[in-house]
């Protein structure tokens, strides 16, 4: 295996973190990222000791998918309303998508959002896709990864409009391409300034702690088979999008081989490759494994393998958030446009 340029973390002259700059007054909390200080935006992500899981399926409660009661539903909302509020997120007040960053069937699910897609009878709407964003600040959006590296976008058009978003690089979307796909969009679609796109980056999985299958299967929610199933994809590594030594070489031909990647290393090369500079990303290099054993983070990796060792740890969520601040001072013509709801 080429592993001396994966073990020197290449990384492409991006800022890189190797543990969390807190919010200030929220050490072992909230983590936050330096490139948006001076922007309309709000965001961070739960991280440190005292930061406990944010989902409702997965935490210590309910553990895989149980149902909660309602008290132990009001923790988990606690919980939230206590990492959004400082940073300016109200939980429940502000309208919330929340994303769920499934990669499936062939298409690249991009969606653009606005406050006509929230169901007001809920805390919280999902939205299953690999970019979502929004021109309208009256909309935050919230993701809880597993282990999947998650991009914050901010950007301008060049009416001077201005978008928030969230890009999902798990192994199956990077290895798509979408990165790339998601900064071509904006570009194509949305008549984007390149020079405007910041990005930071949070914590993944490390290319040490995780595989990727040589064939794997995608599920597909569009495609049914002839007895009525969703219909199984198979998915071949694609190795130009994990170029410049972020994958691991092959060392048999069968289709079941595991390779490891660097799915933040080659998230960065995408996003280069795409036009943008080093100094327009920021990002956390912090292995989400590693930073479960520590009581840092949550990481589904770990939790499936401490089932398998018969040692189960409890399962958690960090949650990552990202809304306009219309506080501060936005283009004078900006107006949400009419988009089309889904690419």
């Amino acid at each position: 295996m080429r592993l001396s340029a994966i073990l020197s973390h290449k990384r492409y002259g991006v800022k890189i973190h190797k543990e969390a700059k807190y919010k200030t007054g929220f050490e072992d909390k909230i983590a936050e990222f330096e490139i948006f200080d001076e922007l309309p935006v709000k965001t961070g992500f739960s991280w440190g000791e005292k930061s406990k899981s944010m989902a409702f399926k997965w935490n210590e409660f309910g553990g895989e998918g149980e149902d909660l009661d309602e008290n132990q539903r009001d923790v988990v909302r606690s919980r939230i309303t206590g990492f959004l509020n400082p940073i300016g997120i109200k939980y429940p007040g502000d309208g919330i998508i929340h994303m769920l960053g499934i990669f499936e069937g062939s298409q690249d699910q991009f969606q653009v959002v606005d406050i006509s897609d929230l169901d007001q009878d809920l805390d919280e709407t999902e939205v299953k896709a690999n970019f979502v964003y929004t021109y309208d600040p009256n909309v935050a959006i919230v993701i809880r990864p597993a282990d999947c590296n998650m991009s914050v976008i901010y950007a301008k058009n060049r009416e001077g409009q201005d978008l928030v978003g969230f890009i999902h690089s798990s192994g199956l979307s990077v290895n798509a391409g979408i990165p790339r796909k998601a900064i071509r969009h904006l570009l194509e679609v949305e008549d984007i300034d390149i020079a405007s796109i910041r990005i930071g980056i949070t914590p993944g999985i490390s290319y040490e702690n995780y595989t990727m299958a040589e064939v794997g299967e995608i599920r597909d929610d569009e495609t049914l088979d002839a007895d009525g199933l969703k219909k199984i994809q198979k998915s071949k590594i694609i190795e130009s999008n994990w170029r410049n030594d972020h994958i691991s070489e092959r060392v048999s031909e069968g289709d079941t081989e595991r390779r490891h990647v660097d799915i933040l290393g080659a998230t960065i090369m995408q996003y280069i490759e795409s036009g943008l500079n080093p100094n327009q990303i920021e990002a956390y290099d912090v292995d989400t494994f590693l930073s479960m054993q520590e009581r840092r983070g949550f990481s589904h990796r770990l939790w499936e393998v401490s089932k398998e060792v018969g040692i189960p740890a409890k399962p958690g969520r960090y949650m990552v958030a990202v809304k306009l601040d219309s506080g501060k001072k936005l283009a004078d013509d900006q107006k949400i446009r009419n988009h089309p709801k889904s690419i």
